[in-house]
């Protein structure tokens, strides 16, 4: 069923993909309409990033199609991936890292609009790094980094943010206010985000797709606290591992 008055931004229909002829998921069938928050969650290995990778076109889907509602001049989708290497030596600036959002194919010989990097700067005193603007980015905590390249995905005021695991290297304190500013943003676009932290992203989305090789959908106004979801959390230290069970089918509405 489509939602009323809301655009739809971006559909899945039997997506299977994966890497090096191995199929990691299965028969995806996703919708994400203009306001959407919606946490991605599974096992560890259960396609998750897959799944993002798929979506914003690092990998081919080995069957089914994936549609944009869109054209070519609008700004579709920022995306945040996992943060894991990165060079550190490289000479690049915390300014010169977020102001890079701007670049495309279609524009790489342009010059940046004058208000640019004031837009640039402003994202990152909304993120609390202003005072880093002009550090080599090597000279960061992780937790840093992460909101830099958060910055990085909004520069183009996406219609569509897509996060993986955004938390990952965040300290404890910014942590609670990523997901403040998330439902803040959540007002002018939708939000796809892959998340562990099952206890505290539930708070603020309003969608849940479960993920373990194929995708079962949750709207979180037909669940109470996961009451209708049949997946249990085992904790070990400080990170869960989501379990997750047999699903009834649950249509996207």
């Amino acid at each position: 069923m489509e939602k009323k008055d809301k655009r739809l931004l971006l559909e899945l229909n039997n997506v299977s993909s994966g890497y090096e002829g191995k199929t990691i998921i299965n028969d995806i069938n996703l919708k994400v309409y203009d306001n959407d928050f919606t946490a991605i969650i599974g096992p560890n290995g259960g396609g998750k990033t897959t799944l993002i990778k798929t979506i914003v076109g690092l990998i081919s889907p080995s069957k089914g199609d994936i549609k944009w509602n869109t054209n070519s001049d609008q700004n579709i989708f920022g995306y945040l991936p996992q943060i894991n290497h990165i060079d550190r030596s490289f000479p690049i600036s915390v300014l010169d890292v977020v102001l890079s959002g701007k670049l495309s194919t279609n524009n790489l010989l342009k010059r940046f609009r004058s208000n640019t990097k004031e837009e640039a700067l402003s994202l990152l005193k909304e993120m609390g790094v202003a005072e880093n603007a002009k550090q080599s980015i090597g000279k960061l905590s992780g937790g840093q980094l992460q909101r830099v390249f958060l910055c990085r995905s909004l520069i183009n005021n996406p219609q569509l943010l897509i996060l993986d695991e955004p938390n990952t290297y965040v300290d404890t304190i910014f942590e609670q206010e990523l997901y403040e500013k998330l439902s803040l943003l959540n007002r002018r676009m939708a939000i796809l985000m892959v998340s562990h932290d099952i206890g505290t992203v539930t708070r603020y989305v309003k969608q849940v797709a479960c993920v373990n090789k194929t995708l079962h959908f949750h709207s979180m106004k037909k669940m109470d606290h996961y009451e209708n979801c049949p997946a249990s959390f085992l904790y070990h230290s400080n990170a869960p591992l989501t379990i997750l069970k047999d699903h009834k089918e649950i249509s996207q509405s």
